[in-house]
């Protein structure tokens, strides 16, 4: 491990003497450094990675690989909240005051009503913030990282800086990451700047004041390897990632009151002078008839307390209430009542390509090849065991399903879906590593991954990939047998 004293070579800040040469904010521009240079000022080796102490001594100085998650509210928090909103404090006064001139049947019953208000907004909170707790936990990232020139699947919580991770097809990058090898990696990276067609990585440093947008050395937390594979070192967790450092200025933002809240807000000051005016009329006229002052004060409030609608909140509670337990059967966790009356509020939604709506998820729908019956047409194959070969085939021709045999490591999301397919037909997907004998991924230029392995006392060789790439590979099919397969792909296309 290097130990440095002086000023930084790469930055020309002054280091004090015995301080590991981890950057923080130092790397924010790690785009833009070479190689050498981010794996040198991060004090790591970027073949064998880190050692066990080093990385849980940067684990304690760094702290967890976690963004910043607001603790849930305690129901009394819950309680307080809802007890404060401007109708609810107004037809709480109104009730208080109704007992207090001697009407103890109707101030009971205005804050009686009170109850499915507060309670509707409490519960539905309630259970969505310990739902969401519940999803984050078991939704905890694992991350491939080389450690001791071992390679480990750990939690993605304990990646530190310096740790060198393996990235895939299917995989979310764990950490923000400077790409030190690429194999036709390529990134979604809607989530940070809404462009949902993939980007490509690379190894090469950026130019100089190259933004989030065009940057294509680092690999960013949160986005999703769509193609190829990869390795980078992490030069930023936690808050300190892009998608942290959004996470915290939004964090950090005002929140917004609803339409419907602020329409409510509104009637609130209107029912509010309504009660004022009331009061002074009263009161006035009380004064006219030479009625007592006590009696005159008594009689304004009164009459300020009863025009004071106690039934529009309550109403507004119960509907928003079944809305919300409605939203839930359609498998929609709503965490505020305000929220589901702001999406009944949108009138236009405008959106930027449908890449960005999608569940990314993959799953294999159907399977079509050549009619042998009539030659030129293509059919969807529905013979059970001419389906189940046909994806055993397709997984056997997956780099990635034998990379997960032989190292143990997780598969990707494209093996996974050939995988379900498979168990839903009554297989297995399971393969010897003993069997393989080589194989290569998809890269610049090879848009198809290709295995040669043993199975049935022969060497079997496939391609999964572009059709038009695999379709060029057949070198045995005649020309007319190749024009069905084509005809076949254009026709599920």
């Amino acid at each position: 491990m290097e130990r440095a004293t002086g000023a930084d070579e790469l930055t020309g800040v002054p280091r004090e003497p015995g301080l590991t040469a981890v950057a923080g904010d130092a790397l924010a521009d790690a785009n833009q450094l070479t190689v050498d240079a981010v794996t040198e000022r991060l004090a790591t080796d970027r073949r064998a990675g880190l050692g066990a102490d080093e990385a849980a001594r940067r684990l304690a100085e760094h702290g967890p690989n976690e963004l910043a998650s607001s603790e849930p509210s305690s129901p009394l928090e819950l309680v307080r909240e809802a007890l404060t909103e401007p109708f609810v404090l107004l037809l709480l006064a109104a009730g208080v005051g109704a007992v207090a001139l001697g009407e103890i049947r109707d101030g009971l019953l205005v804050l009686v009503g009170l109850v499915p208000i507060v309670g509707a907004d409490v519960v539905t909170e309630y259970r969505a913030d310990r739902a969401l707790a519940e999803l984050r936990a078991a939704a905890a990232p694992m991350a491939r990282v080389r450690r001791a020139d071992e390679t480990h699947d750990v939690p993605a919580a304990e990646l530190v800086p310096g740790d060198v991770i393996l990235m895939r097809v299917g995989d979310v990058v764990p950490a923000d990451a400077r790409l030190t090898a690429t194999s036709g990696i390529a990134f979604d990276r809607s989530g940070l700047t809404g462009e949902s067609m993939p980007e490509d990585g690379s190894i090469e440093p950026d130019p100089a004041g190259t933004s989030i947008l065009d940057a294509r050395a680092v690999a960013y937390a949160g986005t999703n390897v769509v193609r190829g594979a990869g390795e980078g070192i992490v030069v930023a967790t936690g808050q300190a990632t892009q998608t942290g450092r959004i996470a915290g200025g939004l964090a950090g933002s005002e929140r917004r009151r609803s339409p419907l809240q602020r329409e409510l807000d509104r009637l609130v000051r209107i029912l509010l002078v309504v009660a004022i005016g009331l009061i002074a009329i009263t009161v006035g006229f009380g004064f006219l008839r030479g009625q007592p002052a006590g009696a005159n004060l008594l009689a304004g409030i009164s009459a300020a307390i009863a025009a004071i609608p106690e039934e529009p909140p309550i109403l507004l509670a119960v509907v928003l209430g079944f809305g919300a337990h409605r939203l839930l059967r359609r498998g929609v966790l709503v965490r505020r009542l305000s929220a589901e009356e702001t999406l009944g509020a949108v009138g236009i939604v405008l959106t930027d390509k449908t890449g960005t709506l999608t569940e990314n998820r993959l799953e294999l729908t159907a399977i079509i090849a050549p009619d042998p019956a009539r030659a030129g047409d293509a059919v969807l194959v529905t013979d059970h065991d001419r389906r189940l070969g046909l994806a055993i085939a397709a997984c056997r021709a997956e780099e990635d399903a034998w990379r997960a045999a032989t190292t143990g490591a997780l598969t990707g999301s494209f093996s996974l879906a050939i995988a379900r397919a498979i168990a839903e037909l009554g297989g297995t997907a399971s393969l010897d590593p003993a069997d393989l004998l080589a194989f290569s991924t998809p890269g610049d230029g090879v848009p198809f991954a290709r295995t040669r392995s043993r199975r049935g006392g022969r060497v079997e060789e496939l391609a999964l990939g572009a059709p038009e790439a695999v379709l060029a590979l057949a070198v045995e099919l005649a020309d007319g047998e190749r024009e069905i397969w084509h005809r076949a792909v254009a026709t599920e296309a």
